[in-house]
Protein backbone atom coordinates (compact mmCIF):
# COMPACT_ATOMS: atom_id res chain seq x y z
CA UNK A 1 0.00 0.00 0.00
CA UNK A 2 1.27 3.46 -0.95
CA UNK A 3 -0.09 6.67 0.54
CA UNK A 4 -0.38 9.52 -1.94
CA UNK A 5 0.86 12.68 -0.23
CA UNK A 6 1.20 14.87 -3.30
CA UNK A 7 4.48 16.45 -4.32
CA UNK A 8 6.88 16.60 -1.38
CA UNK A 9 9.79 18.96 -0.93
CA UNK A 10 13.31 17.55 -1.41
CA UNK A 11 14.28 15.59 1.67
CA UNK A 12 13.73 12.27 3.44
CA UNK A 13 9.99 12.20 2.63
CA UNK A 14 10.33 12.92 -1.08
CA UNK A 15 8.81 10.15 -3.24
CA UNK A 16 8.19 9.69 -6.93
CA UNK A 17 4.58 9.73 -8.13
CA UNK A 18 5.43 8.39 -11.58
CA UNK A 19 3.29 5.41 -12.56
CA UNK A 20 6.33 3.24 -13.31
CA UNK A 21 7.86 3.98 -9.90
CA UNK A 22 4.56 3.28 -8.11
CA UNK A 23 4.31 -0.21 -9.59
CA UNK A 24 8.01 -0.79 -8.95
CA UNK A 25 7.56 0.07 -5.26
CA UNK A 26 4.42 -2.05 -4.86
CA UNK A 27 6.05 -5.11 -6.44
CA UNK A 28 9.33 -4.81 -4.53
CA UNK A 29 8.40 -7.58 -2.01
CA UNK A 30 7.45 -9.90 -4.91
CA UNK A 31 10.75 -9.73 -6.78
CA UNK A 32 12.09 -13.10 -7.98
CA UNK A 33 9.00 -15.03 -6.87
CA UNK A 34 7.89 -15.86 -10.45
CA UNK A 35 4.45 -14.37 -9.87
CA UNK A 36 2.31 -12.48 -12.35
CA UNK A 37 1.39 -8.79 -12.16
CA UNK A 38 -1.80 -7.65 -13.91
CA UNK A 39 -2.25 -3.91 -14.47
CA UNK A 40 -4.82 -1.62 -16.11
CA UNK A 41 -3.84 0.60 -19.04
CA UNK A 42 -3.24 3.52 -16.66
CA UNK A 43 -0.10 1.77 -15.35
CA UNK A 44 0.82 -0.53 -18.26
CA UNK A 45 3.81 0.16 -20.47
CA UNK A 46 6.43 -1.79 -22.35
CA UNK A 47 9.30 -0.51 -20.11
CA UNK A 48 7.34 -1.76 -17.09
CA UNK A 49 6.94 -5.20 -18.67
CA UNK A 50 10.68 -5.31 -19.39
CA UNK A 51 11.54 -4.30 -15.82
CA UNK A 52 9.26 -6.93 -14.27
CA UNK A 53 10.81 -9.59 -16.51
CA UNK A 54 14.25 -8.58 -15.26
CA UNK A 55 13.19 -9.29 -11.65
CA UNK A 56 11.56 -12.66 -12.43
CA UNK A 57 7.96 -11.41 -12.54
CA UNK A 58 5.58 -11.81 -15.46
CA UNK A 59 3.37 -9.00 -16.75
CA UNK A 60 -0.14 -8.88 -18.20
CA UNK A 61 -1.99 -5.68 -18.96
CA UNK A 62 -3.92 -3.59 -21.46
CA UNK A 63 -2.12 -0.79 -23.28
CA UNK A 64 -3.28 2.63 -24.36
CA UNK A 65 -3.25 3.06 -28.12
CA UNK A 66 -1.10 6.21 -28.03
CA UNK A 67 2.03 4.38 -26.85
CA UNK A 68 4.90 5.14 -29.22
CA UNK A 69 6.23 1.58 -29.18
CA UNK A 70 3.02 0.10 -30.66
CA UNK A 71 3.20 -0.55 -34.44
CA UNK A 72 0.47 1.24 -36.41
CA UNK A 73 -0.87 -2.02 -37.83
CA UNK A 74 -2.00 -3.04 -34.34
CA UNK A 75 -4.14 0.10 -33.90
CA UNK A 76 -5.24 1.73 -37.15
CA UNK A 77 -5.22 -1.03 -39.76
CA UNK A 78 -6.64 -3.66 -37.43
CA UNK A 79 -9.78 -1.53 -36.87
CA UNK A 80 -11.01 -2.50 -40.32
CA UNK A 81 -11.20 -6.18 -39.41
CA UNK A 82 -14.43 -7.84 -38.30
CA UNK A 83 -15.21 -8.11 -34.55
CA UNK A 84 -13.54 -11.15 -33.03
CA UNK A 85 -10.42 -10.84 -35.18
CA UNK A 86 -7.01 -10.58 -33.57
CA UNK A 87 -3.40 -9.95 -34.45
CA UNK A 88 -0.31 -11.20 -32.60
CA UNK A 89 3.15 -9.69 -32.38
CA UNK A 90 6.27 -10.94 -30.61
CA UNK A 91 9.76 -10.04 -29.50
CA UNK A 92 12.22 -11.91 -27.30
CA UNK A 93 10.29 -11.36 -24.06
CA UNK A 94 6.78 -10.08 -24.82
CA UNK A 95 3.62 -10.82 -26.76
CA UNK A 96 1.32 -8.07 -28.04
CA UNK A 97 -2.27 -8.86 -28.98
CA UNK A 98 -4.63 -6.56 -30.87
CA UNK A 99 -8.20 -7.83 -30.44
CA UNK A 100 -11.21 -6.32 -32.23
CA UNK A 101 -14.07 -6.33 -29.70
CA UNK A 102 -16.52 -4.21 -31.70
CA UNK A 103 -16.52 -2.50 -35.07
CA UNK A 104 -13.53 -0.12 -35.16
CA UNK A 105 -12.75 -0.79 -31.49
CA UNK A 106 -9.45 -2.46 -30.62
CA UNK A 107 -8.13 -3.72 -27.29
CA UNK A 108 -4.36 -4.08 -26.88
CA UNK A 109 -2.96 -6.60 -24.40
CA UNK A 110 0.75 -6.88 -23.62
CA UNK A 111 2.02 -10.03 -21.92
CA UNK A 112 5.29 -11.59 -20.85
CA UNK A 113 3.35 -14.53 -19.41
CA UNK A 114 2.40 -15.98 -22.80
CA UNK A 115 4.57 -16.84 -25.78
CA UNK A 116 2.07 -18.50 -28.13
CA UNK A 117 -0.74 -17.27 -30.38
CA UNK A 118 -3.46 -19.40 -28.81
CA UNK A 119 -7.20 -18.73 -28.65
CA UNK A 120 -9.81 -20.05 -26.23
CA UNK A 121 -11.79 -22.95 -27.72
CA UNK A 122 -15.17 -21.78 -26.39
CA UNK A 123 -15.05 -18.01 -26.90
CA UNK A 124 -12.49 -17.73 -29.70
CA UNK A 125 -10.73 -14.94 -27.82
CA UNK A 126 -6.92 -14.91 -27.41
CA UNK A 127 -5.78 -16.50 -24.15
CA UNK A 128 -4.05 -13.24 -23.22
CA UNK A 129 -7.41 -11.45 -23.27
CA UNK A 130 -9.12 -14.27 -21.35
CA UNK A 131 -6.43 -14.33 -18.66
CA UNK A 132 -6.52 -10.56 -18.33
CA UNK A 133 -10.28 -10.55 -17.74
CA UNK A 134 -9.88 -13.39 -15.22
CA UNK A 135 -7.29 -11.54 -13.11
CA UNK A 136 -7.96 -7.82 -13.59
CA UNK A 137 -10.72 -7.61 -10.96
CA UNK A 138 -8.64 -8.55 -7.93
CA UNK A 139 -8.49 -5.04 -6.47
CA UNK A 140 -12.17 -4.37 -7.18
CA UNK A 141 -13.14 -7.68 -5.55
CA UNK A 142 -11.20 -6.88 -2.38
CA UNK A 143 -12.72 -3.38 -2.25
CA UNK A 144 -16.21 -4.88 -2.55
CA UNK A 145 -15.53 -7.45 0.17
CA UNK A 146 -14.17 -4.76 2.48
CA UNK A 147 -17.22 -2.56 1.90
CA UNK A 148 -19.64 -5.37 2.71
CA UNK A 149 -17.96 -6.56 5.91
CA UNK A 150 -15.52 -4.19 7.60
CA UNK A 151 -14.15 -3.66 11.09
CA UNK A 152 -13.54 0.05 10.46
CA UNK A 153 -15.13 2.76 12.58
CA UNK A 154 -15.64 6.47 11.98
CA UNK A 155 -12.53 8.45 12.74
CA UNK A 156 -10.86 11.69 11.69
CA UNK A 157 -7.34 10.30 12.06
CA UNK A 158 -6.04 9.02 8.74
CA UNK A 159 -3.44 6.61 10.25
CA UNK A 160 -6.30 4.80 11.99
CA UNK A 161 -8.16 4.53 8.68
CA UNK A 162 -5.12 2.85 7.12
CA UNK A 163 -4.82 0.53 10.13
CA UNK A 164 -8.48 -0.49 9.71
CA UNK A 165 -7.83 -1.16 6.03
CA UNK A 166 -4.89 -3.39 6.88
CA UNK A 167 -7.08 -5.36 9.28
CA UNK A 168 -9.80 -5.81 6.65
CA UNK A 169 -7.33 -7.07 4.04
CA UNK A 170 -5.58 -9.31 6.60
CA UNK A 171 -8.94 -10.84 7.43
CA UNK A 172 -9.60 -11.62 3.76
CA UNK A 173 -6.13 -13.10 3.23
CA UNK A 174 -6.30 -15.27 6.35
CA UNK A 175 -9.77 -16.47 5.36
CA UNK A 176 -8.52 -17.56 1.93
CA UNK A 177 -5.58 -19.41 3.49
CA UNK A 178 -7.90 -21.12 5.98
CA UNK A 179 -10.33 -21.99 3.21
CA UNK A 180 -7.66 -23.52 0.96
CA UNK A 181 -5.92 -25.33 3.83
CA UNK A 182 -9.16 -27.01 4.90
CA UNK A 183 -10.46 -27.56 1.33
CA UNK A 184 -13.69 -25.66 1.98
CA UNK A 185 -15.69 -24.76 -1.13
CA UNK A 186 -18.32 -22.65 0.64
CA UNK A 187 -17.54 -20.33 3.49
CA UNK A 188 -19.38 -17.68 5.54
CA UNK A 189 -16.99 -14.75 5.84
CA UNK A 190 -18.97 -12.90 8.51
CA UNK A 191 -18.90 -15.95 10.80
CA UNK A 192 -15.18 -16.43 10.17
CA UNK A 193 -14.37 -12.79 11.04
CA UNK A 194 -16.42 -13.06 14.24
CA UNK A 195 -14.68 -16.26 15.34
CA UNK A 196 -11.28 -14.80 14.44
CA UNK A 197 -11.95 -11.72 16.58
CA UNK A 198 -13.00 -13.89 19.54
CA UNK A 199 -9.86 -16.02 19.26
CA UNK A 200 -7.63 -12.95 19.07
CA UNK A 201 -9.26 -11.51 22.19
CA UNK A 202 -9.45 -14.76 24.14
CA UNK A 203 -6.05 -14.66 25.85
CA UNK A 204 -6.42 -11.00 26.83
CA UNK A 205 -9.94 -11.60 28.16
CA UNK A 206 -8.72 -14.46 30.34
CA UNK A 207 -5.93 -12.31 31.79
CA UNK A 208 -8.32 -9.44 32.49
CA UNK A 209 -10.67 -11.83 34.27
CA UNK A 210 -7.91 -12.49 36.83
CA UNK A 211 -7.66 -8.81 37.81
CA UNK A 212 -9.65 -8.44 41.01
CA UNK A 213 -9.84 -4.64 40.87
CA UNK A 214 -11.88 -4.67 37.65
CA UNK A 215 -15.63 -4.38 37.96
CA UNK A 216 -17.36 -7.69 37.31
CA UNK A 217 -20.71 -7.56 35.53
Amino acid sequence: MIIYCGTQKPGPYETSNKLFDIVKTLTEPLKRTNRNVTTANWFSSYPLAEYLSSVALTFLGTLRKNKSEIPAIFVTENKNLVPGSYLFGYNDTSTLVSYVTKKKKVVLVLSTLHDKNEADDETGKPVQVMNYHATKGGVDTVDLMCSRISISRRTKRWPIIIFFRYLDISGINSMRIYQMTNCLETFVRRKYIFNLAIELMDENLRERAKICSLLKI
